[in-house]
């Protein structure tokens, strides 16, 4: 925090040495009210050079993307409040495009196919795991089936509200953006 605003080189550097640990430590230690504002705070103050953002989106990627359960999972995703900031990139576009900076746009689409891929992927894991577990005759707890419920709604909320800025990331004409 000490340097946020005026070493952005420092910034860039410290978030890169975070990205490398995010998928072996404890997710509490990032995903916390310490680090997410400074996190986003990098990532919501344009300038001219843009490492330090490219950092804090492949931190969030990172975030993102480590091994967790899938109700966890989801939680931590809608409690980061990215769902909404990428899922305004279908108005706005992808940061990056319109300033031509092919570095961040890349690292943001990215960021945008690692949230909805993981969404996907825990909603399956849910959805099946209750589905199978029913199939092969075990009786489940109505608290069970509620909370696998629960958990598909929010998935399927997140998705509705990404899908728009996904197809828009789909038009965009370069391999390296466009996943």
């Amino acid at each position: 925090s000490m340097f946020k605003d005026s070493d952005r080189a420092i910034v860039a550097n410290l978030l890169r040495a975070v990205e490398r640990y995010v998928h072996w430590i404890d997710i509490g230690l990032v995903a916390n009210d310490q680090f997410m504002p400074l996190l986003f705070h990098v990532l919501n103050t344009f300038d001219e050079d843009s490492e330090a953002q490219v950092a804090a989106i492949s931190v969030l990627r990172e975030i993102v993307s480590k091994r967790m359960d899938a109700g966890p999972k989801l939680s931590l995703i809608e409690g980061l409040g990215l769902v909404p900031i990428a899922a305004s990139w279908s108005t706005s576009g992808v940061p990056g495009i319109s300033n031509d900076d092919h570095e961040l746009a890349v690292a943001s689409s990215k960021l945008l196919v690692s949230l909805a891929s993981e969404i996907l992927e825990a909603w399956k894991k849910v959805e099946n795991g209750v589905l199978s577990l029913q199939a092969v005759g075990v009786a489940l707890d109505d608290d069970v089936i509620s909370e696998a419920n629960t958990s598909c709604s929010i998935a399927a909320a997140m998705m509705d509200q990404l899908f728009p800025a996904v197809v828009e990331v789909f038009k965009i004409p370069d391999d390296e953006i466009s996943p």
